[in-house]
């Protein structure tokens, strides 16, 4: 083991794979962007070399899922396609059965391709208790964040047996499986102000963005 993320665990987690989901677009941005939303720059670096750098202080592997290849095959990490297995089903729950059939065991810790500020200590402190459990996310403003959270690999069978019987929401697949809920204020114990979770949807979220690169990430 290399590297203390904080106090609450040492170096990376080795049957962890970050994922991060890279198959959504947003229209709202296109006016900014001909490229990816991933590509898009905060503080002089695209979201996902930010994304890439955070997770990488958490986890040896890290997957991107996209449907379109090129744009990231120099970042020096894996890349692959959406699985072709239910192609009427799109969305989070596509992209996480996807990774979770891309990662050899363990767990995968996904996100969006968007978010620019993601706390590696918080990130870590959420992962120390992962095992027994299927899935670890965060809740804020009373809704979990499914796209911020931990998934075993041995909860594929689940969610591809609701995929086969239409289920298209990933958090319609909770109640089947064990889920752990890491509470507000344990999140704001590392990010007092949530902004692990800002996405980019909107030329005002990537104004927000930039007003808030400088401030210090708080650690334990």
């Amino acid at each position: 083991m290399s590297r203390c993320f904080s106090r609450y665990g040492a170096g990376y987690f080795d049957d962890v794979t970050a994922v991060i989901l890279a198959g959504g677009q947003s229209s709202r941005m296109a006016s900014l962007r001909a490229a990816p939303k991933a590509f898009l720059r905060v503080g002089g670096e695209t979201v996902i070399e930010r994304e890439i750098k955070a997770l990488g202080a958490v986890f040896k592997d890290i997957l991107v899922i996209s449907n379109e290849l090129e744009p990231y095959l120099d970042l020096g990490i894996k890349v692959i396609p959406d699985s072709d297995r239910f192609p009427e089903i799109r969305g989070p729950i596509k992209g996480i059965f996807s990774g979770l059939c891309g990662i050899a065991g363990g767990f995968a810790f996904v996100v969006a391709c968007d978010m620019p500020f993601i706390n590696p200590a918080l990130v870590g402190w959420m992962g120390k208790d992962r095992g027994g459990h299927d899935v670890v996310v965060p809740r804020k403003g009373g809704f979990l964040e499914p796209l911020f959270g931990y998934y075993a690999k041995s909860a594929l069978p689940q969610i591809e047996e609701a995929m086969e019987n239409g289920v298209s929401s990933i958090q319609d697949v909770f109640p089947r499986m064990n889920v752990k809920v890491v509470e507000e204020s344990d999140v704001r114990l590392f990010d007092p102000e949530f902004e692990s979770f800002i996405n980019l949807n909107t030329p005002e979220d990537l104004a927000r963005a930039e007003s808030i690169i400088g401030r210090p990430v708080k650690t334990l």
